[in-house]
């Protein structure tokens, strides 16, 4: 398998180097400048799911997230059926740590798909592509995750995709059977967040994009603090990003903007949201050859009022991330940081995905936010710099979160044997070739 190692890095070598550069651009970061994670660190990382199961299942799609106590929940796929939620039974599968990822509970079902319910909405049939945030101040721990039996490319109006959302009132040891909450999300004018008078823009259906889903920092109603979700929607026109949000921990959701014709990112797939160090929130989509970007701008201080940037791509900006030929999940993740030279406060902002032409090559790109840094599109797509490679054969869907320990807990999946899952922790200095350390 090291032999793919030089094949990856030269293909994408290959490849960047023929791509057009815009004028007066800096060079952008390329996967042929990423660093490999050292081999003490990569033997401090373990598989979570290896393989196929023992009936021959895959399982994909990794979300991890850590408690208040700095316990880590790992969420993943199972797939009887052998392929996305719509075309049979999935299941969640559940596993937890509580010494910081050095050893891991026996893995659970959480959410077990039934293969024989019949009858539309076909709630039920299987569960997958979960989103998972723990909150800061209790032991809940939230999921909201897709289900039914209606493949994503194939929604309708009359037939969609449902939304599940799960729930854990004790730091994600157990949890609550899958609720059905698809009438916040699709239905008639005036009955639910993504409704709109003109039927072009009203998506038939869509999904939370699955790993993280972010609890802000600064904004608080009442009880909880504010959660922030992308999710991917499709309609009779249209295809693309939204962000949602909920003030009471996921048991309501509502459109940031409110208005559905905005979408912030189009022709975008698999979207990531971030909060950024001022309230501002960032929306990062799947694109080839790099990400898409949009900033949404709080204009009040009680964050009740602002509006969304132009997307921009990250491939066509000055300094931005520029991959292979891939179209993959990445997950981008805020840090605060320690200028390891100067000893200043600042954020890190992290960006994953795969690096190689195809899913293959997954790795860490990073960006320092300074008081300097435009909370723009452009702002944000610009001036990222190369960081570790983590895995240099197949790889595709990742995942991030800030352990207590103070390191980052990267869960991705990687060959071999169809797809693995793997649980990698990493310094931020090693990502940033020792620049910057966790401000915890």
């Amino acid at each position: 398998m090291n032999n793919l190692y030089p094949t990856c890095r030269l293909a994408a070598a290959l490849m960047l180097a023929a791509a057009p550069l815009l004028a007066g651009a800096q060079k952008a970061a390329t996967p042929d400048t990423l660093r490999y994670i050292s081999l003490e660190e990569k033997n401090q990382g373990q598989f979570l799911w290896y393989g196929l199961s023992s009936k021959g299942y895959p399982r994909r799609i990794p979300a991890i997230t850590t408690t208040r106590t700095g316990t880590l929940v790992a969420v993943a796929d199972e797939r009887p059926c052998g392929g996305d939620i719509g075309f049979g039974e999935v299941d969640l599968l559940s596993r937890y740590s509580t010494d910081n990822g050095l050893t891991w509970s026996t893995p659970v079902c959480i959410a077990d798909g039934d293969n024989e319910v019949k009858d539309y909405p076909f709630f039920g049939k299987g569960f997958g592509d979960a989103a998972l945030v723990a909150d800061r101040e209790s032991e809940e721990v939230l999921i909201m995750c897709v289900s039914g039996c209606t493949p994503y490319p194939y929604a309708t109006a009359e037939k969609h995709p449902c939304v599940a959302r799960l729930r854990s009132h004790d730091g994600g040891m157990t949890w609550t059977k899958p609720v059905d909450v698809s009438t916040q999300f699709w239905g008639k004018t005036g009955e639910s967040i993504l409704a709109a008078a003109d039927s072009s823009v009203i998506p038939y259906g869509g999904f939370f994009g699955s790993g993280r889903i972010v609890q802000s920092r600064l904004v608080k109603k009442g009880k909880y603090y504010r959660l922030y979700a992308a999710m991917l929607c499709r309609g009779k026109a249209m295809q693309g990003a939204y962000v949602v949000y909920s003030d009471d921990f996921g048991e309501t959701w509502q459109l940031l903007g409110g208005d559905p014709s905005i979408m912030p990112c189009p022709g975008s797939d698999e979207p990531k949201v971030e909060e950024l160090p001022g309230g501002d929130i960032v929306l990062s989509g799947r694109k080839w050859y790099g990400r898409w970007f949009n900033v949404w701008r709080f204009a009040s201080d009680d964050f009740s009022r602002g509006q969304w940037d132009k997307p921009v791509a990250s491939d066509q900006a000055r300094g931005g991330i520029r991959v292979g030929a891939n179209s993959c999940n990445g997950e981008i993740l805020l840090v605060p940081a320690t200028n390891a030279r100067t000893g200043k406060d600042t954020h890190i902002l992290l960006q994953s995905l795969p690096t190689g032409n195809g899913r293959t090559c997954v790795g860490i790109y990073f960006k320092e936010l300074t008081p300097d840094t435009p909370h723009t599109s452009v702002g944000l797509a610009e001036d990222w710099q190369p960081g570790l490679e983590i895995v240099f054969y197949e790889s595709a869907y990742s995942t991030m979160t800030l352990q207590h320990d103070g390191r980052i807990g990267f869960f991705l999946e990687q060959a071999p044997t169809d797809y693995s899952l793997f649980y990698q922790p990493l310094t931020l200095e090693s990502i940033t070739d020792g620049a910057f350390r966790v401000r915890l």
